[in-house]
């Protein structure tokens, strides 16, 4: 992996911003301090802990959040007063920081967050006089300091192999009891405690949730906060893209979980029984039929890889896509998205948008006519068998439009299955023929060449 030896800006675009950020100085106000009494309504709510003065480690950091949590103004002390940047002000800071944020060598390397405060730093030090520096020189020089490789793994929920796995530039390993080991023999090394009790406690829960689990596994060149970010963004496409593999995409009696951990949304009811006015009882139950773990053997790895897991990886990795590669993902992803829904229509949804984004050439196509067709065309070679398919989709859409324009319950889950098969059908023939097509139109015109030959 190459890593930069820090981070540059161009000559002009140093020019720039520096001109902006001394603009902005003069937008620096001192701030009135109001003691803010809270009225009203206070909920009862169970209150775990208690912070002082005396855990308050370093400067205090405050900012201004509007009703909605948006923040909207940073304010720095210099002894009892304090000073800032608010409102209008403010958020013409924030527009000068994405702007360096959204340059090549910051966007890959260092998170918005992360040059939003560094650069607050240097609006403090500025007004107090306290630097010389110009913001850029001072962005570039701390920012630099925080880049580093870093190793992340984003854990998927219950998601087990016997063998690492490959999809593109994410590596899939398992999560080791060793590694667990080392981790919390690391982490008593550091944390003094005469009851280890707790320490106990806490990596037993980190077992149970993370030990043989499968992790989307990458390693980033980056500032903490935006490798985190980036990890993650690869990892959910890289599990998207296992995802679409899932037997869940071709029945409505199971869904898939795989997901990153956190994210399985796994919906539950919670009861309260009284007797007399008093608890006497919780009950709580599972609202679909709980997480079944997808375990995949050496023989189910390979048999995914050649259903085409190898061939999507190598779309994703690809330098310089083409029309078609760049569709086909799209719809891959959309379409994975399907077999973790919890209701019929939330997998409809997500299933009919994958067809229509790949199948139709534009908005203006008959929408039906074109779906059916050209997935008959795909899939099957007889004349019935694509009469068939042209049925289920008419069948299908018409239960989309019962519950989306008249609030109908969707049944002929019987109908609705067969289309579930023949849509994935439709996209596994698709990937292994994804070398064929440059664009999307000239898939169209080999399906119209069938059609009419």
């Amino acid at each position: 992996m190459n890593q930069p030896n820090g981070l540059e800006l161009h000559p002009e675009a140093r020019r720039s911003f520096n001109e902006s950020s001394e603009e902005l100085l003069a937008e620096v106000r001192p701030m009135q301090q109001n003691r803010v009494e809270v009225g009203g309504f206070r909920p009862d709510v169970f209150i775990s802990g208690h912070f002082g003065e005396a855990d308050i480690v370093g400067d205090v950091k405050v900012a201004i959040v509007d009703g909605t949590g948006n923040e909207v103004g940073k304010l720095f002390r210099e002894g009892r007063q304090q000073f800032g940047l608010v409102r209008d002000g403010f958020q013409r800071f924030k527009t000068l920081v994405a702007k360096i944020q959204g340059t090549p060598t910051f966007r890959d390397s260092v998170s918005y967050s992360c040059l939003l405060d560094v650069a607050f730093d240097w609006v403090t030090q500025n007004y107090l006089r306290k630097t010389t520096l110009t913001l850029c020189d001072h962005v570039v020089a701390e920012c630099t300091k925080q880049l580093r490789e870093l190793d992340i793994w984003i854990p998927v929920y219950q998601l087990y192999a016997e063998e690492d796995l490959r999809v593109g530039s994410c590596v899939f390993r398992t999560i080791t009891a060793q590694m667990i080991d080392e981790w919390e023999q690391h982490f008593r090394s550091t944390v003094k405690e005469e009851d280890g009790s707790q320490i106990d406690e806490v990596f037993r829960t980190k077992r149970k949730q993370l030990q043989g689990t499968f992790a989307a596994t990458l390693r980033v060149f980056a500032e903490p906060n935006r490798g985190y970010e980036l990890a993650l963004e690869q990892a959910e496409y890289a599990i998207g893209l296992l995802n679409f593999f899932h037997p869940a995409h071709g029945t409505l009696r199971t869904r898939s979980y795989a997901t990153v951990l956190g994210q399985e949304n796994i919906q539950t009811t919670t009861a309260l029984i009284l007797e007399n006015g008093q608890i006497r009882q919780r009950q709580r139950k599972l609202i679909d039929r709980g997480a079944s773990p997808w375990i995949l053997d050496g023989s189910q790895i390979q048999f995914l890889k050649q259903s085409g897991l190898d061939k999507v990886g190598a779309l994703w990795e690809k330098e310089g896509k083409s029309d078609f590669d760049t569709s086909l993902l799209n719809a891959l992803q959309l379409y994975s998205k399907s077999s973790l829904g919890t209701l019929v229509t939330d997998r409809l949804v997500y299933l009919l948008a994958a067809l229509e984004s790949m199948l139709l050439r534009n908005t203006s196509e008959p929408v039906q006519k074109n779906i059916g067709e050209r997935m008959a065309f795909i899939i099957k070679k007889t004349v019935d068998e694509r009469k068939r398919v042209v049925q289920i989709v008419e069948e299908v859409y018409k239960l989309r439009s019962s519950f989306l324009h008249h609030g109908q319950r969707v049944n002929a889950l019987d109908t609705i299955e067969e289309f579930m098969v023949c849509a994935w059908t439709s996209f596994l023939v698709l990937i292994q023929n994804s070398d064929k097509f440059a664009t999307r139109d000239a898939m169209f015109d080999a399906i119209d060449n069938m059609k009419f030959a």
